[in-house]
């Protein structure tokens, strides 16, 4: 990134980059929890395998870190744990580059800057004096900064000021402390408050229109950017989730216009923010949001699906301790029993799913036994999607047969459940379970395809497949694509008979008239004057006539076509005389 000011030429991301080594990758607040892991201890199993190193960090449950290193150049980082799926860097990958690469950090009650060594002011110096003599004592002249800071334009030192707040983590908790005055006595009622004003305003009887709506999003986004967010770089997780916890129950109080999208927009950043804190936070920390997070399960679990399903994100996805899972067992269990005691409208039967997959989930990551897991999918089997999930479990530990059978067991017409089943069969080289399904795909309406045709017809030899395909032919499910299995088997004498039958409309003749033309002039040109002379009895409106005629001009370039297109003006131009726009458009013959 390039700053010009007067004759100096000011290249931060060099600077930044040539100074740094690998721990400026992380924000301090990570970097130092990444180092408490490495001096506790955690990091365990490290193995190489060419430039990448992977290990496991043990933190809230044992995460799978990796790293490419090339020297200490540090590329793609990896971890399996919640926070690093939003393409952030964690502290487990931090505890493992201090493992490999080593390096040291001082921490303490007062952030010390980034990383570096006295070299590096004179870095950065002699940086400066090469772009121009002039200042090259800027960095220690008050007078010169001050001078400097005067000269630049605003928009230049948002830049500078936004970039530096970006990439250095001490100068950003610095600048955030600064403009919160230090204040270690937040009010955290008086921001809900503010928080409760935002909806209030933007309501007119607690409904929020499109156009209040869109002011709202601007609102809650610019209040999350200013008060929430700068919570979490200052290391108050529980104060920011309690803020961001208050902000996503508001909406249950509003009926909002929600055209755009703007609850999903928010409870997206709310998640996110919930994410960061868990992620950063301590063990004692974790537990504590973990139980708000269950007080408003508990408390706050509204009825219209944006709420509850923000909750159930975060119940299961944020929290992985064998503490937490077993407690949202117990939620799951009782929403369970009570869903399977009403389950009459569609959206309960839906949401029974999402519950009873979100279970089996849950008892997995317990490492229950086999026999409780097995239990639960005999109680569940009806449920497609926990009859895949199981045979998902079964596959990983290559018990096909077992899973063959739960599977024929639960609906075979469900798409999933026959999308494992081929999965299965090609796995075990099964070529008759793998046709088997294929072929009750193309017997069943709904399900017959183009591709599930071609599907089946690579599974047998050329000879074979002029016996199947006649099969194929014959199945009701397939009266009405029939014609596109005629045209791929180049079937062009079949496909003009199909052609000709009086249900086929104009949009089927056309797909197929660059082949057909050429083989078939005669019998494609009374095709469409047959369909035209039967539209032309129920048409009444003048863009209808204009389609029609289309189909007359078309037909004049066909060998015998103007005779044709002739015969059938002339009788219209009788027949429907009265048809005072059908004749006007006709003129163009």
């Amino acid at each position: 990134m390039l700053f010009y000011v007067r004759n100096i030429t000011i290249d931060l991301e060099d600077y930044i980059i040539g100074i740094n080594m690998w721990m400026d990758l992380f924000k301090r607040v990570i970097l130092e929890r990444g180092y408490e892991y490495f001096e506790s201890g955690k990091v365990k199993d490290i193995h190489w395998d060419g430039n990448t190193v992977y290990g496991k960090v043990n933190g809230t449950e044992e995460y799978n870190v990796s790293a490419e290193i090339d020297g200490e150049n540090v590329g793609k980082l990896s971890c399996d744990c919640p926070y690093a799926k939003g393409q952030k860097k964690c502290k487990h990958m931090a505890a493992l580059l201090f493992k490999v690469l080593g390096g040291d950090i001082h921490i303490d009650d007062e952030y010390d800057d980034e990383y570096y060594d006295e070299d590096d002011d004179k870095y950065y110096e002699d940086y400066l004096y090469e772009c121009d003599e002039e200042y090259n004592n800027i960095i220690d002249d008050d007078y010169r900064i001050d001078e400097l800071i005067d000269s630049l334009d605003e928009e230049i030192l948002k830049d500078v000021l936004k970039y530096l707040l970006e990439n250095n983590s001490s100068a950003r908790r610095s600048f955030l402390k600064y403009i919160n005055n230090e204040d270690d006595n937040i009010n955290i009622e008086n921001l809900k408050e503010s928080i409760d004003c935002i909806f209030y305003e933007n309501s007119d009887d607690e409904y929020i229109g499109y156009n209040e709506s869109s002011i709202l999003w601007n609102e809650l986004n610019d209040f999350i950017d200013r008060k929430i967010e700068p919570l979490i770089e200052l290391q108050r997780y529980m104060e920011a989730v309690e803020l961001t916890l208050h902000l996503a129950s508001s909406f249950t109080e509003y009926d909002i216009d929600d055209s755009d999208g703007i609850i999903m927009g928010i409870y997206s950043r709310c998640e996110e923010i919930i994410s960061s804190a868990i992620c950063l936070c301590s063990e004692k920390e974790e537990e504590k949001i973990f139980q708000a997070v269950v007080y408003e399960v508990e408390n706050n679990f509204d009825e219209n699906g944006y709420y509850k399903g923000f909750l159930d994100r975060l119940l299961f996805n944020q929290f992985k301790s064998e503490k937490s899972l077993k407690e949202i067992l117990k939620i799951v269990n009782s929403r369970i029993k009570s869903l399977s005691e009403d389950k009459e409208d569609s959206f309960s039967q839906f949401y029974f799913k999402i519950i009873l997959s979100a279970k089996l989930k849950i008892m997995e990551e317990l490492n229950l036994s086999d026999d409780e897991i097995e239990k639960f999918y005999v109680e569940n089997k009806f449920i497609p999607e926990i009859c895949v999930m199981f045979a998902d479990r079964l596959i990983e530990n290559q018990n096909y047969n077992r899973a063959i059978e739960i599977l024929h067991e639960s609906n075979n017409k469900n798409e999933e459940i026959r999308g494992k089943l081929k999965e299965i069969y090609k796995i075990t080289e099964n070529k008759v379970g793998y046709q088997n399904i294929l072929w009750n795909e193309l017997k069943d309406d709904g399900t017959a395809t183009i591709d599930v045709y071609n599907e089946l017809k690579s599974t047998y030899n050329n000879k074979e497949w002029l016996v199947q395909r006649e099969k194929v032919f014959k199945l009701k499910s397939c009266s009405s694509i029939l014609h596109k299995f005629y045209y791929i088997e180049k079937l062009y004498d079949r496909l003009m008979s199909y052609i000709e039958q009086d249900r086929v409309g104009i949009y089927t003749v056309d797909l197929y008239e660059k082949t057909l033309k050429k083989l078939y002039p005669e019998r494609l040109l009374k095709k469409y004057a047959n369909i035209i002379n039967d539209e032309i009895k129920i048409v009444s409106d003048r863009k209808k006539y204009k389609q029609i005629i289309k189909v007359l001009v078309k037909m004049k370039g066909y060998v015998g076509g103007d005779e044709v297109v002739d015969k059938i003006a002339n009788e219209w131009r009788n027949k429907y005389k009265r048809r005072k726009a059908l004749i006007d458009e006709m003129k163009i013959l």
